[in-house]
């Protein structure tokens, strides 16, 4: 992570895995950076790190949810205790608790415009 607020910041902000600019720096360095921080200071560097956790942690949680419903799913087909019907009900009813803990996970976040905004390449 590469975070910056200059034109000399430029290079290092695109070559960064992800590069950071703070408010009030350079245009330059705003283009080149993957993610812009809206408010001045880092305070937006302490939200964007906790937002990751966050979001890496649903993530994970979704991943290790997914791979238990479909190894005992695929167990009890193959065990022919699973019908067909029952199967195609049971599917979307996995997604749709997958798609639920995403939703849980952005629980708490601030309504108010974001401090951080991502930026295109």
């Amino acid at each position: 992570v590469m975070v910056g607020d200059g034109v000399n910041d430029s290079a290092a902000l695109a070559a960064a895995d992800v590069g950071i600019s703070v408010s009030g720096g350079a245009e330059a360095s705003m283009a080149a950076a993957d993610v812009y921080l809206a408010k001045p200071g880092l305070q937006g560097l302490v939200e964007l790190i906790a937002s990751a956790r966050r979001s890496r942690s649903v993530v994970l949680q979704n991943l290790a949810l997914s791979l238990t419903y479909n190894a005992i799913a695929i167990g009890l087909a193959a065990a022919g205790l699973v019908t067909p019907l029952l199967a195609a009900v049971l599917m979307p009813l996995s997604s749709a608790t997958v798609l639920g803990l995403a939703m849980k996970g952005q629980v708490g976040l601030p309504t108010r415009a974001p401090a951080i905004r991502e930026t295109k390449r």
